[in-house]
């Protein structure tokens, strides 16, 4: 498999919002520092922008039930009318 193909996998471990914004930067990053660079500093980088993309889906996960929970916690304003 090619370096580029490789890459672009490993980029799907990013939240999709992130991929839009940056994907083509990361991956041409990724490319061009690893031109020259062994097949194992290439491993070494593509497992760290998996466990980055691993990592920025947890914390999106996170953030979403915080704001769902804060939700939960406060009164509907629809609700307060009908009593």
């Amino acid at each position: 498999m090619s370096r580029e193909r490789v890459a672009e996998t490993a980029l799907r471990a990013l939240p999709a919002t992130h991929r839009s914004v940056r994907g083509e930067e990361i991956l041409a990053t990724l490319l061009d520092s690893s031109a020259e660079a062994s097949p194992a500093r290439f491993a070494r980088e593509v497992a760290g922008l998996v466990r980055f993309g691993l990592r920025a889906r947890d914390a999106d996960r996170e953030h979403r039930h915080a704001a769902a929970r804060r939700g939960r916690l406060l009164p509907r304003s629809d609700a307060r009318d009908d009593a």
